[in-house]
């Protein structure tokens, strides 16, 4: 028994039939919103590819052009009569003639207008320019439907191997939408049309991906579909996500280009691990209750204006969060920096542009040092120095090189000095400098300004660093040493009148 069907829209350039398939992106919409992807294949059977060597002969043989419809009407081609009456129907209700509508094989990839005919029945058909669609529901055996249209009303049911149903309605010409019955039904795209009052989905036990844009709506549709895992809304007015609690397996939700400036509540939806807001101007203040999406994993936020999570996902510590390039560039510099500015100015010791006056000088030195320069590999040093009493500022020489070329192989080297001191107090100096814009600019790639426009006083230095060792309480410092004439020295200051029994150790870091 046919059910009554009324005119419907449908698809344009419809993927090839057969093989594996992914959703066709809607009109007017960004390739990087979340989309729903199913794959489907057409089994061949000896039938089938038979029926693909007839065209092939009757048609190519004699030098023809690629088959077509024609050939079914010339009955060259197999194909019940109820089909192909329906079919004839179909094309008199649009845009195209027999001769404009391709034969497409199991394999095929081609653009509409096509149809692919196994069995002697119709299974996919792709269709432009539909503006009437009565005999529709008489293709029994369809299992893909493609149909590009400006008709106001769709009424489809009872099709029992219908996969597939991808719908364009020109000029947002739709006003109802009507499905039951259809058991088989997986993946539903419908691009256009104004359907707030005129969406009437049946249960739909199979359905996996349901894409609705540009439809005019302000709620999430409510039906039954126990197996949705995909549901894409954008380029709609939604406010009110309560229905979404219908869904027990959806995984993944776009709302995008919704106009949101605040985001509706969300019902729990414990099973949701994918959400696209994007193209949506969020107020900061926004919000998302983590309890409603306890295994939320990915959270897409580009052109919302929003540069970090929203307020309570932190505490979600696997999700990953996609915001726009040059904010990402920005939030990984500041990561940066924050770890340079911690390693850095959190060191051991103070910061110093200067040494004081170098009048001083060390007595009973004694201990050993090797110095290695002029080598491939980074300069060294490695000294055990005891000191017997140091009074004033002076250097404590570990070691003489090349003046024309003394630390060939690596640059200047960068060790670690410990002091330990048995009466007085003692600071030790070690050369530093840095300039943490210019290190986090290299390690984050980002340009001159936007690194320039991070910077904080106190991330360039050239100067000191400096520690001070009391009796018990050694103080350890890094940093270069300095190169004074042909001697390679670390600088010691006595602070309070003369200092004694003095252990400096160092090494290459």
């Amino acid at each position: 028994m046919a059910p009554e069907a009324s005119i419907l829209p449908g698809m344009s350039t419809a993927p090839a039939p057969g093989g594996s398939r992914r959703t066709q992106t809607p009109r007017d919409s960004d390739p990087s919103e979340l989309r729903p992807v199913l794959h489907t294949t057409h089994p061949l059977s000896t039938p089938t590819v038979l029926l693909g060597l007839t065209v092939s002969l009757v048609l190519f043989g004699c030098g023809g052009g690629p088959p077509t419809f024609e050939a079914v009407v010339a009955g060259e081609v197999e194909l019940s009569e109820a089909d192909r009456r329906a079919v004839l129907e179909l094309l008199s209700g649009s845009d195209l003639g027999a001769a404009d509508l391709a034969l497409a094989g199991p394999d095929d990839h081609r653009p509409a207008p096509w149809v692919r005919i196994e069995d002697g029945r119709v299974r996919g058909l792709a269709l432009a320019g539909v503006h009437e669609a009565r005999a529709l529901l008489a293709l029994e055996g369809i299992e893909e439907l493609d149909l590009d249209g400006a008709v106001p009303e769709l009424r489809l049911r009872g099709l029992p191997r219908l996969r597939r149903l991808h719908l364009v309605s020109r000029d947002d010409s739709l006003r109802a939408l009507r499905l039951d019955d259809l058991p088989a039904l997986q993946e539903l795209s419908v691009d256009g049309g104004d359907l707030e009052t005129g969406l009437d989905l049946g249960p739909l036990p199979a359905l996996e991906s349901l894409v609705l844009t540009r439809c005019g709506l302000t709620r999430a549709p409510t039906f039954e579909a126990p197996a949705l895992r995909e549901l894409s809304l954008g380029g709609n007015h939604i406010a009110d996500l309560s229905d979404l609690a219908a869904f027990p397996e959806l995984r993944s939700l776009s709302l995008s280009s919704n106009g949101l400036t605040t985001l509706p509540a969300l019902p729990p939806v414990e099973t949701l691990e994918r959400l696209s807001l994007m193209d949506n101007p969020l107020a900061p203040e926004s919000r998302l209750d983590p309890a409603a999406v306890p295994r939320l994993q990915y959270l897409d936020l580009r052109r919302t204006g929003l540069t970090g999570p929203l307020p309570g996902l932190t505490r979600l510590a696997d999700l990953e969060l996609e915001l726009d390039p040059e904010i990402t560039a920005r939030r990984e510099l500041e990561e940066t920096l924050a770890r340079l500015r911690e390693s850095y100015g959190v060191g051991s010791g103070e910061l110093v542009e200067g040494l004081g006056s170098t009048r001083g000088r060390i007595d009973g030195r004694k201990g050993d040092c090797t110095w290695k320069t002029g080598t491939l590999s980074r300069a060294e040093v490695r000294c055990e120095v005891l000191i017997a009493q140091l009074r004033g500022t002076s250097g404590a020489r570990l070691g003489q090189t090349d003046l024309a070329m003394p630390f060939q192989g690596g640059g200047r080297p960068r060790v670690k000095a410990t002091l330990i001191v048995e009466r007085g107090a003692v600071a030790v100096y070690l050369k530093t400098a840095f300039d943490l814009i210019e290190t986090a600019r290299l390690v984050n790639e980002v340009d001159d300004a936007t690194a320039e426009a991070a910077r904080r006083p106190g991330d360039r230095f050239d100067g000191y660093r400096r520690v001070v060792a009391r009796p018990g309480s050694p103080a350890e410092v890094q940093g270069e040493p300095s190169l004074v004439g042909s001697q390679v020295v670390i600088w010691l200051e006595a602070l309070e009148g003369d200092a004694e029994s003095l252990r400096l150790t160092v090494e290459p870091l």
